[in-house]
């Protein structure tokens, strides 16, 4: 199963790994974000660093860089001048085609509450920093160095991930069913068709062979 959508509330999160400072002097807050990108770069895998957006306030933007680039694969947007993460956040959420697959990371009740109703899932700042920090969590190539197909139980998960109502035993003998359940004759009869394509001459014997055997049609009378 692919990871979830995860947009981050930058200073947020900044301020619970104890890189925020009540001053900052010249180019310290672009240093500060630079660490945070870092930490996540280092904590999360290459496909959640792809499906990652970390929003920083307009304050102190970049000047040499857009509103927006990638960074080691995670993607850093900043608010328009003016404006605040949280609005941009609001946005990103109401505009997300899959809330249910989106997990936005802030302790700001506000943003929380707007992820809450669209179905998806909002998560405090220091919670994600610890379940980050975990050792009992994997980093980087090992937790991708096996192919997905290589889990006997991936279509399982992701069924039961789904629908949750369904017991696990039930999803399981509809998955055998399906894997066990023969060709149909309509199926075989689609294969020799198209081998049959392939060779003109068998093509011709076997339109003749079904011209014969297809019964006369009625006439109907006048």
């Amino acid at each position: 199963m692919s990871s979830p959508f995860l947009i981050i509330d930058g200073y947020n999160l900044m301020h619970e790994a104890g890189l925020a400072r009540a001053t900052y002097g010249p180019g310290d807050l672009a240093r500060l974000r630079h660490e945070l990108l870092v930490k996540l770069v280092r904590r999360l895998t290459i496909e959640e660093r792809k499906r990652c957006t970390v929003v920083f306030d307009a304050i102190d933007a970049p000047a040499n860089l857009p509103g927006r680039f990638i960074h080691e694969g995670i993607h850093v947007l900043f608010a328009e001048p003016g404006h605040e993460a949280d609005e941009l956040i609001e946005k990103l959420i109401c505009q997300n085609s899959a809330p249910r697959r989106l997990t936005v990371v802030s302790s700001d009740h506000r943003i929380q509450n707007a992820i809450r109703k669209r179905r998806g899932i909002g998560i405090d700042s220091d919670v994600f920093l610890k379940q980050l920090e975990s050792p009992n969590r994997q980093i980087g190539p090992s937790r991708n160095s096996a192919s997905p197909a290589a889990d006997p139980n991936r279509d399982l998960k992701f069924w039961m991930e789904e629908f949750g109502g369904v017991s696990s035993e039930t999803i399981q003998q509809e998955l055998l069913a399906l894997s066990n359940d023969p060709k149909s004759d309509w199926d075989d009869q689609i294969e020799k068709l198209q081998q049959q394509l392939k060779n003109p001459a068998e093509l011709d014997e076997w339109l003749n062979e079904s011209s014969k055997s297809k019964p006369p049609s009625k006439k109907t009378g006048k």
